[in-house]
This record gives C-alpha cells, structure tokens and sequence, in this order.
C-alpha cells in the first residue's frame, strides 16, 4: 500500500516498471509531457489530478480517485466514532434505539441549517393572548 501512495504523491519521479500493466504506458505518457509536470507542480495534488484528461491518462486519473476515496471514507468512520464516544459518556442515559441513528446522521452529515430563514419565519409568527 506504501507503493501506492508514492506513486500517487510522486507520479513524476515513479519507477514505471513497478506500476500495474493498466497504468504503466499511461504513467510513461505522463512522465513524459512537460506541460502536465508543470501542473503539477503548480496545483495541489487534488486539483493536479482532476484536470487530467479523463480519455487520454484514464487508467492513472482512477487510481488517483480510487486513492482519494480511501481519506474520505476514513475521515467520516473517525468522526462518526468521536461523536459516539462523546455520547457514550455523559449522555448515555439519554440514547434510545432511535437516536443513534439521529447522532449519526447528524455527525456525518454536510447539511448546513438555514438558521437565519427559520428565525424569519418563526419572528413573523402571531400568536394571539
């Protein structure tokens, strides 16, 4: 997995003979174009390997996103599991069978709250005496 990770902090300077057969032409094709290794030293590594073009260096631009997916998969089962063990604790009398579920969804979730327009609209309640 080392390997992996080398090639795709380093694909420049990468032995080629020690990638997998659907990456290696492509990985010598990239190694080889002076405008794509300006790129990438200008760019993040993120950005570096989404402007790729998808059809001519497919095979390296999956791995690349395969790779990727590996942190953001990791990132999310780590905050999952500090928010449960922050619920473990002092709120442990609380969980019922349903609110786990709640925590995680909460905990994982980029949904951000429209906290302004729900004020409006709660602001713009009447309620009579």
């Amino acid at each position: 997995m080392d390997h992996e990770f080398d090639l795709l902090k380093s694909p420049f300077s990468y032995d080629v003979e020690t990638v997998a057969d659907e990456l290696e032409m492509e990985l010598i094709d990239l190694q080889a174009d002076n405008a794509l290794k300006s790129s990438f030293e200008k760019k993040p590594l993120i950005k570096f390997y989404e402007s790729l073009h998808s059809e001519k260096i497919k095979n390296v631009k999956e791995f690349a996103r395969k790779m990727f997916v590996l942190f953001a998969s990791t990132y999310i089962c780590e905050q999952t599991f500090s928010s449960m063990k922050i619920n473990k604790s002092k709120n442990r009398s609380l969980l019922t069978d349903s609110n786990p579920l709640a925590v995680f969804r909460i905990s994982t979730s980029s949904f951000e709250p429209e906290v302004n327009n729900v004020v409006d609209a709660c602001s713009r309640l009447h309620q009579s005496h």
